[in-house]
């Protein structure tokens, strides 16, 4: 580096330290307003919910209860290789009963081949035949998840329906310690826990394993805590039937998940994360199948939770609620905006400041790295994952990967969607749905 640029970013360094409050809240503004009330209010909600428990001998999760009925959907597409696999991780619950007791299991098992072009069809078969589930549905002409989902409902016997993906395995209580929450009569929906399957596959993937216990294992107590789960996830999730068919079932998203979620919020539904319901699955070990993927959840940023659900910000409509409208601001103005803001102010420091950019921008992202740091073993002292500290030699990138990489993937989702509608033409949904429900 030249000498002189060295020598002006050292005197940088001493002229912030030099600062008083209100100069530091000057050049940091985009922390102060966007980044650390997030991150001060959830922690405050965590530290008090965490210290109401040990004080009052408040319990953390609920006990599993046994001998509940229960149907589980597995719907997909090609996914002959990944099946049996689901399906033996399912059979080994401890939800299912034990069988060598003499007791009929307490789950059915319901697949759904959703138009696939391999062995999938054959697959369900040979697992009817030994018995290891108990309805197979194919349907010829691929329609989609929320279509073959929708087929599923309609042919399980039971009112607790776990929704699961085909490449996703279990710890052994895990449907347990959803089924526990039903309970509650006004429990709609209960979350699991995701966690990523395959974190030493690459860079692309360890971020995504520290994104995981920092946004779903963290991040979705806190949301639960709040009032303000805006997702069951599609991958892992138990659902009440009656309550699912009240709202009308699963539409056609590029998001089902996303949009079942806020249409039993909108119901007056309870939705509930458990974190001790532990599913792994394998996640996209490449950046440009990450981006892939990212585009199609952030589009549904706009889709679901902007057009569709934008009537929850409005206090006359019938659904309001202070819960339900924070729900679309946390997930619509602060995520888009976040992503939009934190590139404004990379071009203001530089048209501002010229070199002191560097200092600037390493000093915020600093501030990233620490508030990182502290989530991510915040998660793993919850989760009771020792594996956590041989994370933070990773943080750096995940700090530098999330600021710049996934944030301009998401902002430039969002303005691709709001522009170009481009979830009606994305493969997840086959075209022709699309079009269908376009036209409507």
């Amino acid at each position: 580096m030249n000498p002189d640029v060295t020598a002006g970013i050292l005197a940088g360094i001493q002229m912030l330290g030099e600062l008083d409050a209100p100069d530091l809240a000057l050049f940091f503004w985009f922390t102060l307003i966007f980044e650390l009330p997030r991150y001060l209010v959830g922690g405050l909600v965590f530290l008090y919910r965490s210290v109401r428990n040990v004080l009052f001998g408040v319990p953390e999760q609920p006990l599993p209860v046994p001998n509940r009925n229960f149907s589980v959907i597995i719907a997909g597409h090609n996914e002959a290789e990944s099946l049996p696999v689901c399906v033996h991780s399912i059979l080994e619950q401890t939800a299912m009963g034990d069988p060598r007791t003499g007791q009929k299991r307490l789950g059915e098992i319901v697949v759904v081949d959703d138009g696939s072009i391999d062995e999938t069809r054959n697959v369900i078969q040979r697992l009817i035949k030994a018995g290891a589930i108990d309805i197979g549905l194919s349907i010829e002409m691929r329609g989609g998840k929320s279509a073959a989902t929708n087929l599923a409902i309609a042919h399980c016997s039971h009112d607790f329906i776990i929704i699961v993906d085909a490449d996703t395995t279990f710890d052994r209580d895990a449907f347990q310690h959803l089924l526990a929450h039903f309970d509650d009569p006004a429990v709609g929906a209960v979350g699991g826990n995701l966690f990523v399957r395959n974190p030493g596959a690459s860079l692309t993937t360890v971020y995504q394993d520290i994104e995981y216990r920092i946004s779903i294992s963290l991040g979705r107590r806190i949301s639960e805590m709040l009032d303000l789960l805006g997702i069951v996830s599609g991958a892992f999730g138990a659902f009440r039937r009656s309550a699912v068919e009240e709202v009308g079932g699963f539409d056609v998203e590029v998001g089902e998940d996303a949009d079942i979620t806020m249409k039993l919020r909108s119901a007056g539904w309870h939705l509930v994360f458990e974190p001790m319901a532990r599913a792994g699955t394998d996640v996209p070990a490449t950046v440009s199948a990450l981006v892939r993927q990212r585009l199609r959840w952030d589009r549904s940023i706009v889709t679901i939770w902007w057009r569709k659900y934008d009537h929850l910000l409005n206090p006359f409509h019938a659904s309001f609620s202070l819960a339900n409208a924070a729900v679309i601001f946390d997930v619509v103005i602060l995520q888009i905006l976040i992503s939009g803001a934190f590139f404004v102010y990379l071009v203001w420091i530089v048209l501002t400041f010229g070199w002191f950019t560097i200092v600037l921008l390493s000093a915020t992202l600093f501030v990233y790295l620490c508030l990182s740091l502290v989530s991510l073993l915040i998660s793993g002292i919850v989760d009771g994952r020792r594996d956590t500290v041989m994370l933070v030699v990773f943080l750096p990138w995940f700090v530098l990967f999330g600021c710049f990489g996934m944030r301009l993937v998401r902002l430039y989702a969002a303005v691709d969607e709001l522009v170009f509608r481009r979830s009606y033409r994305d493969p997840y949904v086959p075209r022709r749905v699309m079009q269908q429900v376009e036209r409507i």
